[in-house]
């Protein structure tokens, strides 16, 4: 669970996933190589990000709120986000480069066996049966309160656990992989009725988008009802919604 109070005071580092140490092992301009190898492209550096309010930035809408048309890195999530996508990314990159036969590694075995599984279902029941799975195999474990930790989405599927962010990262990635276009895709920061912070998957293109871990199956936009929509994050970064 995210704490709003909290992120706006402290902006942390992330910890390095205990499953994936390539990441933080790289020198610099590693990670982006790592990228490469995989099919991904490095994101924007921080400096080519927006560090406050955009000027004759055009706003995009997104049910009815309207979204940031530039990314941003002036909060605590945002910046949190822009570390995570590094080390999602080249996690990616190792997994892709153990299926091309790069490396025999078991927790690559698994991973590749869940994508193959979820690609094994109809297209438009992927979401139903993802959430299914996550239901029924995933524990929710919260993140202490002073340290609010966004896992990588290995290490969460290797420990059947996560908070409501590492869930939503980790369901991402998997339909992802197995073929839901990156740009369909969105984590959903909401703040609740009772003034927390929360994470949901959004997918384009499906009666029921929304992949809440408050949910054992997909919803729609109407069970947010009543939560406020904070910001959205997808690979091109951290978007404030107003």
């Amino acid at each position: 669970m995210l704490n709003f109070k909290l992120l706006g005071k402290i902006a942390r580092p992330l910890a390095a996933s205990v499953f994936f140490i390539v990441a933080s092992a790289a020198q610099p301009g590693q990670a982006n190589e790592l990228m490469k190898l995989g099919g991904l492209k490095p994101h924007l550096s921080l400096k080519q990000a927006v560090v406050g309010p955009e000027q004759g930035a055009k706003s995009t809408p997104f049910y009815g709120r309207m979204v940031s048309a530039a990314p941003r890195l002036d909060t605590a999530l945002a910046r949190r986000w822009a570390m995570a996508r590094d080390r999602i990314d080249a996690e990616t990159a190792w997994l892709a480069s153990c299926r091309q036969g790069a490396c025999r590694d078991p927790r690559a075995t698994r991973w590749h066996s869940a994508v193959e599984a979820i690609k094994s279902t109809a297209p438009q029941s992927r979401l139903a049966f993802v959430q299914n799975v996550f239901s029924r195999q995933f524990q929710y474990v919260e993140d202490p309160a002073v340290h609010d930790h966004w896992a990588t989405p290995l290490s969460t599927f290797l420990a059947r656990a996560g908070d409501c962010e590492d869930h939503a990262i980790l369901k991402r990635a998997l339909l992802q992989a197995a073929g839901v276009p990156e740009t369909d895709m969105r984590l959903v920061i909401l703040q609740t009725r009772d003034g927390s912070g929360h994470v949901v998957l959004h997918v384009s293109g499906f009666a029921k988008p929304v992949l809440d871990n408050r949910y054992r199956r997909p919803v729609s936009r109407a069970h947010l009802t009543g939560d406020r929509i904070a910001a959205i994050a997808t690979d091109d970064g951290y978007f404030l919604v107003h």
